[in-house]
């Protein structure tokens, strides 16, 4: 993926994540308050199949992230 930082906030954008049949990409936002946002879109399956299909919120804080459909 890609980092910026702007001040104390920091911007993780075209994060990808493959791991066996798991497949992420999305972008967070970390806030000077460590407070995240973003979005996360996943894919579990092969490439022929996918089994289950999401997107999540990123919300929290970095000590205690919360991922919502």
């Amino acid at each position: 993926g890609v980092l910026s930082a702007n001040g104390d906030r920091y911007n993780y954008k075209q994060l990808r994540l493959t791991s066996g049949p798991l497949n992420a990409s999305g972008s967070i936002a970390v806030g000077s308050d460590s407070a995240l946002s973003g979005r996360i879109n996943a894919e579990l399956g092969s490439k022929g199949l996918v089994v289950a299909r999401g997107s999540l919120n990123v919300a929290g804080a970095v000590r205690d992230p919360v991922l919502r459909p």
